[in-house]
């Protein structure tokens, strides 16, 4: 899809300190803040040092997401530092991009709007962190990602240049085996074992029981909390730990979750075109993570051949990745409602 034609003068090069410069800037946008990276680039760059910033996480009231105000402000911080009018290129890697799009919660275009209007730049991207983490684990290679949180999705580019993407459907009807899946079989496990079911996990029930009160009270405050998916997946790590201390309901609610994991990443690797080389990603698949270990351990069986590989970075390096594409190719193209580009008005 043709993004348009770049604009002249779009490299941003600008004086900064005496020396000749222009700045990439990838921005990750995440529940509980955001991430600004900018990097000078040029003959002149090794001589200026990156700029980072932190800011305020997205929130959604009345039905209208702030991501554009919290873009906005970071890119005028940015500005304040770096010089008006240098900037060659911004990216934006954002959770939730897809629910909040499809819901009419947020117009990306927005957020292109708000980009330009604090940097003068016209190449800008907006991005589900889905492509971002995808783009930071692998560098910008061709293969597939597993990305694991308070949902999971897993993430693949063909060939052709075409994603693929499995999962990533929200906690009613998909997410399976992420964070709030987790979260969820934890709890009720923990029920189970308040009235003595030997399927329970008293372990489970006692932390519950210190974080939420009386399981009799449980089921109240979880259908009548806003934020009920992050209540779930902020008890996932409680399940985790107590796998790894031994807990046998625990351990099998865990490979119950690396089977769902391991399916939906070998969907995306089954995809014709795409390499068989993949990374996991994710709050819940750090090094060391015995969720990361059940998934490496049973990845190679569910497709053999898969080269498994560590992350190379982030998703905010994944921003700042797309932002030096989006100046390297004017026409690099769009794949709504993941990912927008504008490359000129």
């Amino acid at each position: 899809m043709r993004a348009g034609e770049a604009l002249e003068g779009a490299s941003g090069t600008s004086e900064h300190g005496g020396v000749t410069v222009s700045w990439e800037v990838g921005i990750d946008i995440g529940g509980t803040g955001s991430r600004l990276r900018g990097a000078p680039v040029g003959p002149d760059a090794g001589s200026i040092e990156p700029i980072e910033l932190t800011g305020d996480p997205v929130r959604v009231v009345s039905r209208r997401s702030d991501a554009p105000d919290v873009v906005g402000d970071l890119c005028r911080r940015f500005a304040e530092k770096a010089g008006p009018a240098t900037t060659a290129a911004a990216a934006v890697g954002m959770r939730g991009l897809r629910s909040m799009t499809l819901s009419r919660t947020l117009s990306p275009f927005d957020v292109h709007d708000a980009i330009t209007g604090a940097l003068g730049t016209r190449r800008t991207a907006v991005a589900s962190d889905t492509i971002t983490a995808h783009l930071g684990a692998l560098q910008g290679r061709s293969g597939a990602t597993l990305n694991v949180g308070s949902g999971a999705v897993a993430i693949g580019d063909d060939d052709l240049g075409r994603l693929h993407i499995a999962d990533g459907l929200g906690p009613l009807i998909g997410d399976n085996g992420g964070g709030s899946w987790i979260g969820e079989e934890g709890l009720r496990a923990a029920a189970r074992a308040s009235y003595h079911d030997t399927r329970g996990s008293r372990r489970l029930l006692e932390e519950a029981t210190e974080i939420l009160g009386p399981p009799e009270t449980w089921e109240s405050k979880l259908r009548d909390a806003p934020d009920r998916v992050r209540v779930l997946a902020e008890f996932a790590p409680v399940v985790v730990r107590a796998a790894a201390a031994g807990d046998i309901v625990c351990q099998g609610i865990l490979a119950g979750s690396a089977e769902l994991l391991t399916d939906c990443l070998a969907a995306v690797l089954g995809r014709p075109g795409v390499r068989q080389v993949a990374a996991t990603t994710g709050s819940l698949m750090a090094l060391g993570s015995p969720l990361r270990a059940a998934v490496h351990g049973l990845m190679p069986v569910k497709r053999v051949g898969v080269e498994l590989v560590d992350a190379a970075g982030t998703p905010l390096d994944g921003a700042l990745l797309l932002a030096r594409r989006l100046v390297e190719d004017p026409e690099f193209p769009s794949y709504r409602p993941l990912l927008t580009v504008r490359t000129a008005e």
